[in-house]
C-alpha cells in the first residue's frame, strides 16, 4: 500500500490531497493546532501550525512532473508570513526549484528575519521516510473508548454485518472509529474503508482525527463535489451526495462507516448503503433520535455500545459542569393569569420571555467570569448581529471576546481561534460554528445567549465545555432561556441523571451528581408549575414551534 506521503500522492495529486499530506505530515511531526487556510486569496498560506511557541505558514504547490517552482513562491508565503504574523515560512512543491530559488529565499530570509525552508519532492520524500511509525499525539484510548472498540471487534470477529455506536458529544466516538479503523486494515491490509459524512465540511476533519491512529504507510482520500481519489488503497471520506454517484464503489469497500448514522433511514441513503455491501457497516452518532418514525435499528441492528452525555456526565467521563439555568426573565404573572388553556409553543414563548437587555445580560455574565481563574468561555447567540452587539458589550466590560461566524474571512477565523486557544483572547462568541468539528478542551464556560433550541444542537454545544483536559476541573454553564423547550430539555437532563445516579449507586459505583440535578435553576419561584406538569410537556422538547400544548386552570394547581 502506498505511503500517504509517497510518490503516488507527488505523482497524481490531486492539489488538495497534497495539502491535507503536509498538514498529516506536520502533525505527525509534532505539531499543535495544524490547520488548513489555503482557497482563494490565502496571501501565500495553504498551512498553518505551531511548534515549540512558534507559528509556521506552508505554501503547498502541487505540479506535475517536470514543472520547476521560481522565486514567485517564496514572494507568496512570505506575503503569508506578514498577513498570519508567523514566525517561520516554507515552501513544499511535489516536484523541484529552479535554480534561483535558493539564493532568492536567503535574501528575503535577511530582509525580514524570517527563516524560510524549501521542501522539494526528495526532501519530502526523505521527510516521510524519517517519520515514526505512528503520530506523536497518538492517545490511548480511555476505558469505556477500548471497551467501545473491543465491543464492536467482537462484532466483527462473530461474524455480524453491522453494528452502532452511540456516544455523546465530547465522549470521542471518533476515536473508537479510528481504533476500529486501526484494526480492520491491520488484520486485512488489502482492504479498503470508506467514511460516509453528512456534510462538506466534516469530510476533512474526520479525515485528519484518523491521521495519528494510522500508521504512515495508510493513505487517505477524499471524495467530494470537487476532488475524488487519484489512486487506490487505504481508507476513502466521502460525502453521501459524492458516494452515491460512484457506480465503481459497490463491493469495494470492506468497512464502511457513517457518521451521525441518524441521517441513514432517509430512502437514498439507506439506498447508498444497500449497494455498498461491505464486510461490515458501522454506525456512528450522538443524537440518534429522528423527527419520523424511521429506526436506525432496521439499518444497523440493537446499539453495540452506548454511552449518553447524562451517563458521561454523572460516570464522570466528561467535565463536571456546573449548569445554571436562568430563569428570572419570565413572566410568570402571565402564567397565573392569563395562560389560555391551549397554546402553540412560539406564542408560549412571546408571551413567557421577558428578554433582558444585552448591557444587563452581559454584567451577570462579566460578574461569573470574574469568579473563574483564567477563564476560556464559548458565548452562543442566535445571530452575527446578536453575537457582534454581545462582543462589543463585553469588550466595554474589559473582557477581550472576538466574534466566530461561518461570514468571517479565514485569515479572521485563523487568528481567533488562535488566540482563544492560546488564551490571549478569553472569550469567543460564536453563531453556530463552534457547534461541531473544532474543539478546544481548555473552553471551562458556556453561556447559551437566547439561542433557538434544538435537541441535537444543544447537546453538540453543550459538548464543546465537556472535554476533560489537563488542569481543568470543571465548566460553568449559563443558560438564558427564551424558548420553554429549554426548560423541557433541562428537566428531562436532570431526570435522566437521578435514573443513572440509582442504577450506579446499586451497583455500587461512585456517580458525580448524586441527587441527579445536573441543572440549577435560578429565580424559579413559580417553576413548580410546569414540574408539576412534567408528563404533559415530557414530550415538548422534540415539538416544533407551531405545535400546541394543553394546560389546565392554573388558579386549579393542588398546593405544594
Amino acid at each position: 500500500m502506498p505511503d500517504f506521503l509517497g510518490i503516488e500522492r507527488l505523482s497524481y495529486g490531486p492539489w488538495q490531497a497534497f495539502e491535507r499530506c503536509i498538514q498529516r505530515m506536520l502533525m505527525h511531526a509534532g505539531f499543535r493546532d495544524v490547520r488548513l487556510v489555503g482557497g482563494t486569496g490565502d496571501a501565500g498560506a495553504d498551512i498553518v501550525g505551531e511548534r515549540d511557541g512558534k507559528l509556521w505558514v506552508v505554501q503547498a504547490k502541487y505540479r506535475s512532473r517536470g514543472q520547476l517552482l521560481g522565486p514567485s513562491v517564496v514572494d507568496e508565503v512570505t506575503t503569508a508570513v506578514d498577513r498570519y504574523r508567523a514566525d517561520v515560512a516554507a515552501v513544499a512543491v511535489t516536484t523541484a526549484f529552479t535554480s534561483e530559488v535558493p539564493a532568492h529565499a536567503t535574501k528575503r530570509k535577511a530582509d525580514m528575519g524570517i527563516p524560510i525552508q524549501l521542501w522539494d519532492a526528495n526532501n519530502l520524500l526523505a521527510k516521510a521516510r524519517n517519520l515514526p511509525l505512528y503520530a506523536e499525539d497518538r492517545h490511548d484510548p480511555r476505558p469505556y473508548q477500548e471497551e467501545a472498540i473491543a465491543a464492536i471487534n467482537d462484532r466483527i470477529l462473530q461474524g455480524a454485518s453491522e453494528g452502532l455506536l452511540l456516544m455523546a458529544t465530547g465522549l470521542g466516538k471518533t476515536r473508537v472509529a479510528a481504533g476500529v479503523v486501526e484494526r480492520w486494515l491491520s488484520d486485512r491490509p488489502g482492504s479498503e474503508v470508506l467514511v460516509l459524512v453528512p456534510t462538506l465540511e466534516l469530510v476533512p476533519q474526520f479525515e485528519a482525527s484518523l491521521w495519528p491512529y494510522l500508521p504512515k504507510s495508510v493513505p487517505t482520500h477524499v471524495l467530494t463535489g470537487s476532488e475524488k481519489p487519484s489512486f487506490a488503497g487505504g481508507v476513502t471520506v466521502a460525502t453521501y451526495q459524492s458516494a452515491v454517484r460512484r457506480e465503481d464503489f459497490a463491493d469495494r469497500f470492506g468497512l464502511v462507516i457513517v457518521d451521525e448514522a441518524h441521517h441513514a433511514p432517509a430512502d437514498g441513503y439507506a439506498r447508498l448503503l444497500g449497494e455498498l455491501q461491505p464486510q461490515f457497516l458501522l454506525g456512528l452518532t450522538a443524537t440518534p433520535w429522528r423527527g419520523d418514525e424511521r429506526q436506525l435499528d432496521d439499518i444497523f441492528g440493537s446499539a453495540t455500545y452506548s454511552v449518553s452525555i447524562v451517563e458521561g456526565m454523572q460516570l464522570g467521563y466528561l467535565a463536571h459542569v456546573d449548569y445554571r439555568m436562568l430563569v428570572d426573565d419570565i413572566d410568570w404573572g402571565w402564567v397565573n393569569s392569563d395562560l389560555p388553556s391551549e397554546v402553540s409553543v412560539r406564542d408560549l414563548n412571546r408571551q413567557l420571555f421577558v428578554p433582558e437587555l444585552d448591557e444587563a445580560v452581559v454584567v451577570k455574565i462579566r460578574r461569573h467570569l470574574d469568579e473563574i481563574p483564567e477563564p476560556r468561555c464559548i458565548v452562543f447567540c442566535r445571530s452575527i448581529q446578536h453575537a457582534e452587539r454581545v462582543a462589543s458589550h463585553l469588550r466595554a466590560e474589559g473582557w477581550p471576546a472576538r466574534v466566530l461566524h461561518s461570514r468571517l474571512d479565514r485569515f479572521e477565523a485563523t487568528h481567533a481561534l488562535r488566540e482563544f486557544r492560546s488564551g490571549r483572547v478569553p472569550i469567543v462568541v460564536a453563531v453556530d460554528i463552534l457547534n461541531e468539528g473544532i474543539d478546544v478542551p481548555d473552553v471551562n464556560m458556556i453561556v447559551f445567549l437566547r439561542v433557538t433550541h434544538s435537541r441535537r444542537i444543544f447537546v453538540q454545544q453543550l459538548g464543546r465545555g465537556l472535554r476533560l483536559s489537563e488542569g481543568k476541573t470543571s465548566v460553568r454553564v449559563l443558560d438564558f432561556v427564551s424558548d420553554i423547550r429549554r426548560l423541557a430539555a433541562a428537566m428531562d437532563l436532570n431526570r435522566q441523571a437521578a435514573s443513572v445516579a440509582t442504577e450506579a449507586q446499586d451497583d455500587g459505583g461512585p456517580v458525580i451528581y448524586p441527587a441527579g440535578q445536573i441543572v440549577k435553576f435560578e429565580g424559579d419561584e413559580h417553576l413548580d408549575f410546569f414540574m408539576r406538569y412534567i408528563e404533559d410537556v415530557a414530550e415538548l422538547e422534540d415539538s416544533d414551534e407551531s405545535a400546541r400544548l394543553k394546560f389546565p386552570d392554573p388558579h386549579a394547581l393542588p398546593a405544594t
